[in-house]
């Protein structure tokens, strides 16, 4: 995946790998510096994880997610 572009996430190198899933460095091309993204092989679903159903930007540039009920 290194050199890949995933929405406004350039993969630079891969840091790891754990049960959950492939750790990588990549670039936020949006906000200009290094983050962490974590790829994981299939859904979670656990009590005490969060369920998230959308992520996005809304038409004034605000960020939002959804998640499950509280």
């Amino acid at each position: 995946m290194t050199g890949q572009t995933i929405s406004h996430f350039k993969i630079l190198t891969k840091l790891g790998q754990s049960g959950m899933g492939v750790i990588s460095k990549t670039e936020d091309l949006k906000l200009k510096r290094p983050v962490a993204l974590k790829f994981l092989p299939a859904a979670l679903d656990h009590p005490n994880i969060c369920t998230l159903y959308e992520i996005g930007e809304s038409e004034d540039g605000a960020a939002f997610y959804c998640h499950g009920a509280l």
